[in-house]
């Protein structure tokens, strides 16, 4: 596409000089400019080029572990030369270079571009190490006549992207699987969604996941909370209508977001077999625990529970990552060996599930269930009487008595 001359930045050293003044971490420590040139540098021209680009610190944050550390350093790669490949590799190579100096593991490269009275910036998230694309970013654009604005836009999307590179494997291979990259402060809103609806919370759940949403329209993933949240609730049209929504929205949709839908029409219309088909495809899209617990559920509901006990076999850990706070591995677990008749085990199960969820009485729950089964009327009367107990003491605590 061709520019005409004022649209464009003389140089690329003027828009970062543009952007230099948005460049600071979110506590608002400025980030340090980039070394002036030396006297004998070679001008970049601009003509018919792209930038590329790394920035760290607070624009970009490079980050060196998760996003809990943030590097204060910005530095900026100028004019890359699209004559030969010879030279776009070599700037590459410096770029990571430059990313795993002062121990990155991401990096955070693209371009920009000149269109009308916009700026147009392209992003990708890279492994510093290996150079592999981890995720692209969409297009972000902002109003030329004020770079500041597009850098703020930049900064929300980088890090959104990087939190779902970085931190959203390790809680879930499900919610890194998602379509568009959100604004990093709408992730924070749904993790504390996707924890809260884990510890059974489900109306703070909801209102965690409808703020998210409202933070960042684009970012989808949040209305999955607020469907769930209708389908325990038994408001099985709203829970319809919401993922109608999703529906009219479904290009900016993951091939896992788009399966999980199909997942949850499948559940609430009681098509348990469908239900199989679409876990077992998520498990192909994003296998982990979450996958595998899915798959057990469902074989359960369609009184499979040989399938479903095989199925638990394969998850690898359920104290860590989002099932560290939920309930539902050591429930099912109970529940099938039960099933299977096998109570001494369901009931070793229990014990374990109260040794990883001290506080929860759902799995409190679960195990007086098995001592029950076990015939052991004694040890429930005694849990029980615990249980009172406890109650009562946080009653008085609450009223200060």
């Amino acid at each position: 596409m061709a520019r005409r001359p004022e649209e464009r930045f003389d140089s690329v050293p003027d828009l970062v000089t543009a952007l230099e003044g948005a460049a600071t971490t979110r506590a608002g420590v400025p980030v340090a400019a980039p070394p002036a040139a030396g006297a004998g540098a070679k001008k970049q021209p601009t003509s018919g080029r792209r930038s590329r680009w790394i920035l760290g610190g607070g624009l970009l944050a490079a980050l060196a572990v998760g996003l809990a550390r943030i590097i204060a350093q910005q530095t900026t790669l100028l004019g890359e030369s699209r004559d030969t490949a010879s030279s776009r590799s070599g700037n590459e190579a410096r770029a990571r270079r430059v990313a795993t100096s002062p121990g990155a593991t991401k990096m955070v490269t693209g371009s920009y571009r000149v269109v009308s009275d916009s700026i147009e910036f392209l992003i990708q998230i890279i492994d510093a190490r290996s150079g592999s694309l981890d995720r692209a970013i969409a297009p972000v654009r902002g109003p030329k006549s004020d770079p500041t604005v597009v850098a703020e836009r930049v900064r929300e999307r980088a890090l959104g992207g990087l939190a779902l590179v970085l931190d959203a494997p390790a809680r879930s291979s499900l919610i890194g699987g998602t379509g568009v990259a959100p604004k990093y402060e709408a992730y924070r809103e749904y993790m504390k969604a996707v924890d809260l609806t884990n510890r059974e919370r489900l109306h703070e759940a909801d209102s965690a996941a409808r703020r998210a949403h409202q933070l960042d329209p684009t970012f989808l993933q949040p209305l999955f909370v607020v469907a769930e949240t209708y389908g325990v609730k038994g408001m099985r049209e709203q829970a319809d209508s919401v993922l109608d929504v999703l529906e009219r929205h479904s290009k900016n949709l993951s091939p896992v977001d788009q399966t999980m839908l199909s997942f949850i029409r499948a559940e609430l219309a009681g098509d348990f077999e469908a239900c199989l088909r679409w876990a077992q495809r998520l498990d192909e899209l994003a296998p982990g625990d979450e996958t595998k617990l899915l798959i057990g559920q469902v074989h359960l509901a369609l009184n499979r529970p040989e399938a479903a006990w095989l199925a638990l076999g394969a998850v690898r850990d359920p104290t860590q990552a989002l099932m560290r706070e939920n309930h539902d591995y050591w429930a099912l677990a109970t529940l099938v060996l039960h099933r299977l008749g096998r109570d001494a085990e369901a009931l070793t199960v229990a014990h374990r599930a109260r040794q990883a969820l001290p506080v929860s009485s759902s799995v409190r729950q679960l195990e007086l269930t098995q001592l029950a089964a076990l015939g052991r009327p004694a040890a429930v009367d005694s849990g029980i009487e615990e249980i009172q107990g406890s109650r009562r003491s946080k009653t008085g605590e609450r009223w200060g008595s």
